[in-house]
């Protein structure tokens, strides 16, 4: 995984194998598997994306939210 810089990630988050760019912001319970997070991306918290998704630059997934193989911009 390749984390950016000003990354903010919580607790009990889990990040496997994706690029995770500059200032986003990552909720604690979240999990993270083969994605790409864009910059200033919100992510949960208890959010699960699955492989093969793109989260667009200032985007926001909100708490209990799945999402997979999708681009959320």
């Amino acid at each position: 995984s390749h984390i950016g810089a000003g990354v903010f990630i919580d607790a009990f988050t889990v990040i496997e194998s994706s690029a995770i760019e500059d200032h986003v912001q990552i909720r604690s319970h979240s999990v993270i598997e083969h994605s790409i997070i864009k910059n200033s991306a919100q992510i949960g918290p208890f959010a699960h994306i699955h492989k093969e998704s793109i989260i667009g630059e200032q985007a926001a997934i909100g708490n209990f939210v799945e999402v997979s193989r999708s681009t959320i911009g």
